[in-house]
């Protein structure tokens, strides 16, 4: 390879995990971001497992509500995943109020209402390293000194 010139190897993968979750909160700050609290039961840990792969990725929200259409949430960061010792996840995302729909998050069931569960879809876009196969290949090659 001819310096100064680097080989891509990187692709990009859409990710799209579902989840059901309760709603817990949401709030606006006067400087536009947009927080939203959610929960889920311990039988969506593995949800909240694969939802770490989305951490510091820009995450498209949309949320079905039993008996309702989807709704767009927008666009998302997660901030904080907390798993409790009952297994228990909170999940908390950061966002901007020009790309959240605000009026949208209004429609999110709460604990008190008959059905509080509502499955949320979430969609990013992530960077998926190309080396780990070239690694893999170099470390099957290597001399250990074995004789």
């Amino acid at each position: 390879m001819a310096e100064g010139k680097e080989r891509d190897m990187s692709t990009e993968r859409e990710i799209s995990i579902r989840q059901v979750v309760t709603y817990q909160n949401h709030n606006r700050r006067n400087n536009g971001a947009v927080t939203l609290n959610l929960n889920s039961e311990y039988s969506e840990l593995v949800h909240t497992i694969e939802l770490q792969q989305l951490l510091s990725q820009d995450i498209y929200i949309v949320a079905k509500v039993a008996g309702e259409r989807a709704y767009k949430l927008g666009l998302f960061r997660l901030k904080k995943s907390t798993i409790l010792d009952d297994g228990e996840s909170k999940l908390q995302f950061e966002g901007l109020s020009d790309y959240v729909e605000v009026d949208n998050l209004n429609h999110l069931p709460l604990k008190s209402d008959d059905v509080p569960q509502f499955v949320v879809t979430y969609t990013a876009t992530v960077e998926i390293e190309d080396d780990e196969e070239e690694e893999s290949e170099n470390w099957e090659d290597d001399d250990w000194g074995d004789e």
